[in-house]
This record gives C-alpha cells, structure tokens and sequence, in this order.
C-alpha cells in the first residue's frame, strides 16, 4: 500500500484514510491497527506545524515498517510501542472485565519483573490501588529509561537486518501509563540519555505521549 501527495489538499486525505478506530486488547486489535493510528497522530502533528513537504510518498513496508520519500529524501520509519508486557497482558483476562476491577499502574512500573498469569489474575480481580507512588521525578525518570531500553533494543535490529534509509526513523508510541509527566523535564532527560545512542543507529527518535510529539536527534531535541 502507498500513499502519495503533492499538497496540502492530498495529504489531508491520506490522514483521513490513516486516522482509524484501534479495537482494545484482546478484541481483534492487530498490529496493523497500531501502525495506522501512531502514524497517523505524528504525521498529523508534524502537519500542523508545517513540517510536511511535498511531494511526499508513503509506502507499508517491512524492516522499517514504513519507507517515507519526502522532498527527494528518504526515511525509513519503525515503529514499536512501549508498554510493560505483563500491564498489555492483564488487560486482556477475564478478571480485568470486571466493572470493579482496578488495574493499578504503579504495579507495572517499567523494569519490574514478569510475573505469572496466576499472579496477574490476582491483580486483575483487584478493586482498589495497592502499588507503590512515584516519588520525586521518578516518573520522568521511568520514561527516559523506557525510551532508552527500547532505542537500544531497536537499534540492534536496525544494524543486523533493516533496509538503510537517508534518515532512519525510531517513532515510538509511549503507552506506558503513569501519573502526570512533567514534558520539559522528560524531555531533557531523555535528551541527555540518548547521547550514548547516536551513531550508527537511528538519526530519529519520535516519541508520542498523550498528545505531544518528542522529537529527538544528535544535535536537538524538540516537543511539538
């Protein structure tokens, strides 16, 4: 599948044909529905702030999951959501339907370690908030990590297997749930942590949180 515009009138109907209903988990979501919709708020964002050129080709692909042309250049974006594994995982079981149960996110923090599905059950059947708070900037300093893990992670695959663009492209949809982030400090954070990232890696590093768009390279790091 391949999108193309030559203008602003053009482009509007590729976000239109981008921007879909993604199902909740366990109900026929697939991967598909997830690239469509993080695709859809970044380029929509960069969008209204006149950072689309024209003209512009979006192609499905695989390794990255999309292959951009844009102005002459090529991107090549992958994209990959961050979410603790075991918080997606109860979501989906039978207890977590239950109209009182309360899926307690500081239960999940990232880094904590797998637990059983019995385990899971058991927190899924839950009907008020066990976990421990975030304390001081520990919130801002869980996102800057996951941000990390998942740039590390990603970046060995991009090296071993993935066709090689102009500009490759990390966009992250950062679904890891957590109280309130402070975005300026989260954003310098991150900025300091992924100087060790840069190189023969991605020259991009997006991340969409609630309704911001982080945008990090070597030598900026941007909130639109």
């Amino acid at each position: 599948m391949t999108y193309q515009a030559n203008c602003n009138i053009q482009f509007s109907e590729i976000l239109d044909r981008l921007n879909i209903v993604v199902p909740p988990r366990g109900r026929q979501r697939t991967t598909e529905h997830c690239e469509k919709w993080t695709l859809h708020k970044a380029l929509s964002i960069l969008h209204s702030h006149n950072m689309i050129s024209f003209p512009i080709s979006i192609k499905k692909s695989e390794k990255p999951d999309y292959w951009i042309e844009m102005s002459g250049k090529t991107y090549g974006v992958e994209l990959t959501e961050i979410i603790h594994p075991d918080y997606a995982r109860v979501q989906t079981l039978p207890e977590a339907q239950n109209d009182k149960s309360v899926l307690d996110p500081s239960l999940f923090k990232w880094g904590t370690e797998t637990r059983s599905t019995e385990e899971l059950r058991q927190i899924a059947a839950q009907d008020e908030l066990t976990g421990e708070p975030w304390i001081g900037d520990n919130v801002e300093r869980e996102f800057v990590q996951s941000i990390v893990d998942t740039v590390v992670a990603k970046r060995k695959k991009l090296t071993a297997h993935y066709k090689r663009a102009e500009v490759d492209v990390l966009l992250i949809y950062h679904n890891q749930s957590t109280p309130a982030l402070d975005f300026t400090q989260g954003l310098e954070y991150t900025k300091q942590k992924l100087v060790s990232c840069w190189g023969q890696g991605f020259n991009v590093v997006a991340v969409i949180k609630y309704e911001q768009l982080f945008v990090f390279t070597e030598s900026s790091a941007t909130i639109f």
